[in-house]
């Protein structure tokens, strides 16, 4: 079993995190910066960003309580903004843990705005044809599961059988 390298305090480790946090969210907006000064008074998120309405709460810990760190997260987040919490465990990659809300409407904006693509554009082909054609007999010559195919096969049979 491998065992985490300690290099530092459980707060180092934390820090951490919020640095790589805020280095990912730098790609979005260059804005970003993890907090060091949270208090009495004080904002109570980690990473904060301007631009982007993220309520950001990073937790390095392995042994998870994940309810306990979202009621955390909940109770410090400001109105409009989507509370976010970063979670991970040693020598895994981070987990980002949000309301179901708050992720379609993500999903909702980044559609608008040219985001999601389809991923098989044939399907929308075949959904937008506006009328079935019916093809006769030794037009479907050509197509792998064809009537013409079957029913050569099943003359070829038919033949076998009588000699």
């Amino acid at each position: 079993m491998r065992r985490a390298k300690r290099f530092g305090s459980k707060k180092a480790k934390g820090n951490r995190l919020e640095d790589e946090w805020a280095e990912m969210l730098k790609e979005v907006d260059p804005y970003v910066f993890a907090r060091r000064d949270s208090g009495s008074g004080k904002s109570k998120e980690d990473v904060t960003a301007f631009r982007i309405p993220l309520h950001s709460e990073c937790k390095n810990q392995e042994k998870w309580t994940v309810h306990k760190w979202w009621k955390q997260t909940i109770s410090g987040c400001p109105d409009g903004r989507v509370p976010i919490l970063v979670i991970r465990r040693n020598f895994e990659e981070a987990k980002v843990m949000l309301r179901a809300a708050d992720f379609i409407e993500i999903l909702k904006r980044a559609k608008k705005g040219g985001f999601v693509m389809n991923p098989r554009p044939d399907l929308d082909k075949a959904r937008t044809t506006k009328k079935r054609v019916k093809l006769s007999v030794s037009e479907t010559k050509n197509l792998p599961f064809s009537k013409f195919k079957q029913l050569q096969h099943h003359k070829k049979k038919k033949k076998k059988r009588w000699r």
